[in-house]
């Protein structure tokens, strides 16, 4: 999986931060037809992938990880 240019790369703790759960998380992958193996051995997704789901908690996850990013 390789990351979209002026994009964020989503990790677990993004996920965790934003309310996501790893108990979740697989379901939610399968929902949407993405693969949480790609996730985990990554170690992320891109950010316009999950954005394009347009699920609010996605939303909410990447607004996160901006924030984290614009904190370094």
């Amino acid at each position: 999986m390789k990351q979209l240019e002026n994009s964020i790369w989503i990790t677990m703790a993004d996920i965790r931060q934003g309310g996501g759960c790893a108990w979740g998380l697989r379901a939610w992958f399968k929902h949407y037809g993405l693969s949480f193996n790609d996730f985990i051995q990554n170690g992320g997704i891109d950010s316009e992938t999950v954005l394009i789901t347009g699920d609010a908690l996605a939303i909410r996850i990447v607004e996160f990880a901006k924030q984290r990013v614009q904190k370094r």
